[in-house]
């Protein structure tokens, strides 16, 4: 899977020590060819209360996830931990077929940071930002996943998704997906 890092984002990974990197070469890579448009996400970060909620986006549906991070050890300690589980949380509220999440799961072989591109995808990242930042009432400081926040979010049509859901989107690109050979 890919994960497009917004500054932001990028500045809390690398404050972090994830990389663990003692070289001036970045741990990001600066350019992705589009194999598969399904293995994109993007990754932002809102600061709350002095915490840091990461958002991951995806890049076809605009599903979206939200994570309280309390401190960068949390970040760097759990981020491999929690981000497999939290995207297969989010095939399943949305109701994807178990054969397109494990053939998902399988064609994901780990995760490649980038810097951010794409303004079209950015946009859909953007506007779940918007969304966190509005329904902030509903964060649950005790959890790293914000499961409220998070089906807020993706149960809701949106104007930018031609008045559908997130969640709804999520599902007819899974069969999509499938139905032209992936699966």
């Amino acid at each position: 899977m890919f994960i497009h890092c917004t500054k932001k984002a990028e500045k809390v990974l690398r404050e972090s020590g994830l990389f663990n990197d003692h070289s001036n070469e970045s741990p990001f890579v600066k350019e992705v060819a589009i194999r598969d448009e399904m293995l994109h996400w993007h990754l932002n970060n809102l600061k709350v209360n002095g915490a840091d909620l990461l958002l991951l986006t995806h890049d076809v549906s605009g599903v979206a996830a939200a994570f309280h991070m309390k401190d960068s050890v949390t970040v760097k300690n759990q981020l491999d931990a929690f981000l497999p589980p939290a995207i297969k949380q989010l095939f399943l509220l949305a109701k994807c077929s178990n054969l397109f999440i494990k053939e998902y799961t399988d064609q994901s072989e780990g995760f490649v940071f980038t810097s951010s591109s794409g303004i079209k995808q950015l946009s859909k990242n953007t506007v779940a930002a918007k969304h966190v930042n509005r329904k902030l009432m509903n964060l649950e400081p005790n959890k790293i996943f914000q499961s409220k926040l998070t089906d807020s979010y993706n149960s809701v049509p949106k104007k930018s998704l031609d008045y559908q859901s997130p969640n709804d989107v999520l599902l007819k690109q899974s069969k999509i997906w499938l139905n032209a050979g992936h699966g």
